[in-house]
């Protein structure tokens, strides 16, 4: 007989790699919508850049990781670290794109929410929770960056 933690840990990579296998499509057209609201929102152009860099990167890592784990079996930890990495990146997206008025900041409960869902209510998770939310925290730190008064053609707006 197979013992509990054997079927959950099973069920987890299963549902993981599937995960991890779908989130460039799922991904990819949220990042593209971002992306153009920056342009519509004539945002300044070196946070257009910043921006675009690492959304390109992390839809570049997210991308890398679906080609690999097409063939590889996902362990735990691999999920874990990857939702890590996620909630890491979009912390610094936040961070650029206005820190608690950017609109990516509802994209954080999507790394955290898939950890709580795969592996419950563990003490990684409530870790993950805790540094999203003290990472949320220091972007008092941050400079705000704003939409510029004049377009990037130089006409006002």
């Amino acid at each position: 007989m197979v013992g509990h933690d054997a079927v959950r840990s099973s069920q987890v990579r299963a549902v993981g790699a599937a995960f991890l296998r779908a989130r460039p499509w799922v991904v990819a057209p949220v990042a593209i919508v971002n992306l153009l609201c920056l342009v519509r929102a004539d945002a300044p152009v070196l946070q257009m850049r910043v921006l675009g860099v690492g959304i390109a990167a992390l839809l570049g890592f997210f991308v890398y990781e679906a080609i690999r784990f097409r063939r590889e079996v996902v362990r735990e930890a691999q999920l874990r670290r990857s939702l890590w990495i996620t909630a890491a990146a979009l912390l610094l997206a936040c961070a650029a794109s206005g820190g608690p008025r950017s609109p990516m900041v509802t994209l954080l409960v999507a790394p955290v929410g898939v950890a709580f869902a795969a592996f419950g209510r563990g003490r990684g998770n409530t870790a993950l929770l805790l540094r999203c939310w003290r990472g949320s925290a220091g972007w008092r730190c941050c400079p705000q960056i704003h939409p510029s008064r004049r377009s990037r053609r130089g006409r006002p707006r």
